[in-house]
């Protein structure tokens, strides 16, 4: 799991790093982050945020996930296929962007 959540962290730098460049995506934040969904079950998963001051958008690709009483993660997604969906979705954000 360390592995996974590493390069995913390593491929979420990367695509920051490009969105901030974009005016409309300066205040984007992307980030791999753990969380516990439904009654104990853990996950591990990128989490896109922005909020332009009208809307907040948010996007999420899950990595894996852990049930109660299990001793290994299930790897839902590979990194490289997560962070590029949540790429993906910054892309549509910033084309819907009005102009100006």
């Amino acid at each position: 799991m360390h592995a996974l959540v590493e390069e995913a962290s390593r491929l979420v730098d990367d695509l920051l790093a490009r969105c901030t460049r974009t005016p409309v995506l300066a205040g984007i934040d992307v980030t791999v982050s753990s969380g516990v969904v439904h009654p104990a079950v853990r996950t591990w998963g990128v989490h896109a945020f922005l909020e332009d001051g009208r809307r907040a958008r948010e996007h999420r690709e899950l990595l894996a996930h852990r049930r109660p009483g299990e001793r290994r993660w299930t790897v839902v997604r590979d990194a490289a296929d997560a962070v590029y969906r949540t790429g993906d979705a910054v892309r549509r954000w910033a084309d819907r962007a009005p102009a100006g």
